[in-house]
């Protein structure tokens, strides 16, 4: 029977429906008859026809509209489908008995070929019927479910028993047409089975793929079925990808649902279970995209690009990829850290000696910032592996790259240099975000997290280390180059792979790199931006504690102390990096040439602040410092002046917008605040009253604030015991403690309050220090309440006794109980902090010395009833406060109940 020649329609009667499905029975079962090549070759043809007409006549009747004569429509199709799934098991049975006869001729191979290409589709045209009538047509799919189960089963039963006659094709060397042709309808029919797989059951996805690996596998001996550009190839490699990264984030959102426990009414069970198999999908597709990957070694080229972006797509799935879902729970994340990125690295040996896949990875400067961390992650792969590499790739890599290819003005930066640089220029904000990789390993040592930026740092040191030679010269331009970067990271990790040479190579090599360095430090320009300035100055710092002491006296003999034109050189040298021999010597002879200077001076040049630079390195240093107490007086005199010409250059607004005169008043409130315990009373109070003049002549001429200094100062300012400071402390802080800053100032001179409060003996006037207008702020900062609070008073004075609370408990934990056999009573130490206790609006210090059990009792049952008058509803505490209060209550109820039970 010839369906063409059929007149059936979507209304033909049941008996006409069963003569076509009779006619395809007899054609499916012809292919068990003894003359197997015939029947394969005489039928195939009708049986798809036969199919595809079935199945357009089932679809004609689902689009049928309106509920006349539902049942018999109903009835002819599960007719239809029953028939379906009789016929595919036909087909199976017929499909494995060839597969038994198979004996590797040639001519049996293309029939099986041809019948397998055939089948492939039949199996594509039922799963689009399954997946249409799922998805279309929910009312029919109701009565249709168990024909439906029963046909998809019978599909998947199909499909294995064809994708086993799959593995099975593969092309013979001398035969080119017919055989080919057979080979390539079977790859061709393939494809867009496993592609709709993806929306049905792992299971089924699982076989597909399997024999498409396989068979892509065999086909790599025989180049000419992929075509001149290995589309098959590369088409394979394309979806394998996409199948990876769909089920990768469905494997992701399902581990979510699953935790949340809400997975659109699937229990936890099935979730989890659903969870599992679908993370042994993406192994199983990772460990499949790695060995067609390494089959085809030399088709690398091909599929560079899709594998790179693939790359970078799945790492930024993942964390610690600040791009990747943060609701991702940590038993989930455990479980795909275990299996999905071990991908990556056998992925990445595979091309990593690909040309193509090199200059990708190198010069894909111009990525969005979703896949910055991605990029990173792989030049830090790249740099791992640098030694693993072939010596072609090591050289492309290390070989400069013309002006004109990364159209840039230098010419003298190698791949993997300027690929880093690129790379830590676009990672600003994952370097700054909590982003921990695991380190290198060390012998006998545990395993530790390390930021980006560390990894990153580690392996480029790594790839120096490794480096020839011969590329030493063009190493140390790009460091020089990227020093002077006015981007953050590329100046540091700049300084930080210098440090690395420095520490790991000759002595003579860092002793000659300190030589420039000093002599950069002499040729920068006052002009150039402090940035580049701070910089030089620093890697010089570092770089100078690694000098041997033999250097370090060649320095001292070069750049004399005593000239006027090493001023600026030695305020740079870290004076604790120099050796007890030298140390004495340079820092008297140093300290006073500047002390001579800034006698002299007009105080207004560049000098007198590279003076005080020199003074505050050497008093700062523990070996230098007690050599030049007898120099400490008059030096004390000449800050005193140089304080009060600063207060004179405010007052008549000559300071305003002068870097010069902001700098020296810096570095003289730096200076004043080292020798804070060597001056005098009356001195103190002369260098309290010019701060608070030249911060008041600052504020109100609009120019810039020392904040450094003052900072410096008013840290040494928490122990001084004279009472004779109490007014001027009062009105500095006062002052600041109101001033309009922006927000880094202000947060210097709060935490420089902070420690005056804890230290200084007068907490008579801390309630005087704070203004009234910020001082719910003040307390707030110093007891460190959360900014929430603030909207609401009674959170704030509920807060404030929590802290009484908490200090007296602390005083009662931290006591200590001493008995001997020589003593009987027991003695409790003293506490480490003042207890505070609530007064008015606003928070005094009070003495703990000689409080008893009583004085306890009582001031704790005080603020416990004040506490509750205070709050008229319990509810308005958070939770926080709430565990804060019955914590102290149990401990100190436990405590008094001990001592009296003791009693």
């Amino acid at each position: 029977m010839n369906v063409r020649d059929s007149n059936l329609k979507s209304g033909d009667s049941e008996s006409q429906l069963q003569c076509l499905l009779s006619s395809l029975e007899d054609q499916s079962l012809a292919v068990n008859s003894p003359d197997l090549l015939p029947a394969i070759q005489g039928s195939h043809h009708q049986i798809v026809e036969c199919f595809g007409f079935l199945v357009d006549s089932l679809r004609g009747l689902l689009s049928t509209g309106g509920n006349e004569a539902a049942g018999e429509k109903c009835q002819c199709m599960n007719t239809i489908v029953n028939s379906l799934s009789v016929v595919l098991m036909n087909i199976k049975q017929s499909v494995q008995q060839s597969i038994n006869n198979n004996n590797n001729d040639t001519s049996l191979m293309t029939s099986l070929s041809l019948m397998l290409s055939v089948i492939l589709k039949i199996i594509l045209m039922i799963l689009k019927l399954c997946k249409d009538i799922e998805t279309n047509h929910e009312s029919s799919f109701e009565s249709l479910a168990a024909g439906l189960g029963s046909l998809f089963k019978s599909t998947v039963s199909l499909l294995k028993a064809t994708c086993e006659g799959v593995e099975l094709v593969k092309p013979h060397p001398l035969t080119e047409d017919r055989s080919d042709s057979a080979i390539k309808n079977v790859l061709s029919s393939l494809f867009p089975v496993v592609q709709l797989s993806l929306q049905f059951d792992p299971t089924l996805l699982l076989i597909s793929w399997k024999s498409l690996g396989k068979l892509v596998c065999h086909l790599k001996d025989a180049p000419r079925l992929l075509g001149n550009d290995c589309h098959a190839y590369y088409e394979m490699i394309q979806e394998l990808c996409n199948a990876i990264l769909i089920k990768g984030r469905e494997t992701i959102d399902t581990g979510i649902n699953n935790n949340n426990d809400d997975g659109g009414g699937q229990s936890s069970s099935e979730l989890a279970n659903l969870f599992s198999r679908l993370l042994k999908l993406c192994r199983f597709f990772a460990s499949l995209i790695v060995r067609i990957v390494q089959e085809y070694d030399n088709y690398h080229h091909i599929i560079s690009e899709t594998v790179f972006n693939f790359l970078l797509e799945l790492i930024s799935l993942l964390p610690p990829s600040p791009s990747c879902s943060k609701a991702i729970p940590k038993p989930v994340l455990l479980q795909l850290e275990a299996n999905i990125p071990v991908v990556l690295e056998p992925l990445f040996s595979c091309l990593m000696n690909c040309e193509e896949f090199l200059n990708l990875l190198t010069t894909s400067s111009e990525l969005t910032s979703r896949y910055s961390y991605s990029w990173c992650y792989l030049i830090c792969l790249l740099l791992k592996s640098f030694q693993k590499l072939e010596a072609p790739s090591r050289t492309y890599l290390l070989e400069p790259i013309t002006a004109q290819e990364v159209h840039s003005t230098s010419n003298d930066t190698n791949r993997i240099l300027r690929a880093v640089f690129h790379c830590t220029s676009s990672c600003h904000v994952e370097f700054s975000l909590p982003v921990s990789l695991p380190g290198i390993v060390s012998i006998g040592q545990p395993l530790v997290e390390v930021s980006l930026y560390e990894h990153l740092c580690v392996h480029v040191c790594s790839l120096v280390a490794l480096m020839p030679a011969e590329y030493f010269q063009q190493l140390e331009r790009v460091l020089l180059y990227n020093l002077f970067s006015e981007d953050f990271y590329c100046s540091l990790l700049s300084a930080d792979l210098w440090s690395f040479m420095a520490r790991w190579s000759t002595s003579e090599v860092c002793y000659s790199h300190v030589k420039l360095l000093s002599d950069l430090v002499l040729v920068i320009p006052d002009s150039a931006s402090s940035h580049t300035i701070n910089n030089v100055k620093c890697l010089f710092w570092r770089l100078f504690a690694f000098l041997t002491p033999q250097q370090q006296e060649l320095l001292l003999h070069k750049f004399t102390p005593v000239s006027s034109n090493n001023v600026h050189f030695w305020s740079t040298v870290p004076v604790s990096a120099l050796t007890s021999s030298s140390a004495k010597n340079f820092s008297t002879l140093l300290f006073d040439y500047c002390m001579d200077t800034l006698k002299k001076d007009d105080h207004s040049s560049t000098t007198t602040i590279h003076c005080l630079r020199i003074i505050y390195n050497t008093l700062s240093s523990t070996q230098c410092r007690p050599h030049l107490l007898t120099h400490l007086p008059p030096l004390i005199d000449v800050i005193i002046k140089l304080m009060s010409f600063c207060v004179t250059k405010t007052t008549e607004k000559q300071l305003k917008s002068d870097y010069n005169g902001t700098a020296i008043s810096d570095h003289s409130l730096s200076v004043a605040a080292l020798l804070l315990n060597d001056m005098n009373k009356e001195q103190i109070i002369k260098v309290l009253h010019s701060t608070y003049w030249l911060i008041a002549n600052s504020l109100s001429t609009n120019s810039p604030l020392p904040v450094a200094g003052i900072y410096s100062l008013l840290h040494s300012c928490g122990p001084l015991n004279h009472h004779d400071l109490k007014e001027t402390l009062c009105a500095l802080f006062n002052t600041l403690l109101s001033a309009e800053l922006p927000w880094l100032p202000k947060q210097l001179v709060l935490e420089s309050f902070k420690h005056f409060a804890e230290v200084t003996p007068f907490s008579d006037i801390l309630e005087k220090c704070i203004p009234e207008s910020v001082s719910s702020f003040v307390i707030d900062f110093i007891q460190k309440i959360p900014h929430g609070c603030n909207g609401h008073p009674e959170l704030l004075e509920t807060s404030n006794i929590i802290k009484v609370l908490s200090d007296q408990r602390q005083y009662l934990l931290k006591g200590k109980v001493e008995q001997t056999e020589d003593q009987e009573s027991i003695v409790e130490a003293e506490p480490t902090n003042t207890a505070m206790e609530i007064e008015g609006n606003g928070i005094t210090n009070v003495s703990s010395d000689n409080i008893t059990d009583q004085d306890i009792l009582s001031d704790f049952s005080s603020s416990w009833s004040q506490l509750q008058s205070s709050i008229s509803d319990t509810s308005s505490l958070t939770p926080l406060m709430r565990s804060e209060l019955t914590k102290i209550w149990n401990e100190l109820g436990e405590y008094l109940k001990t001592k009296h039970d003791d009693k």
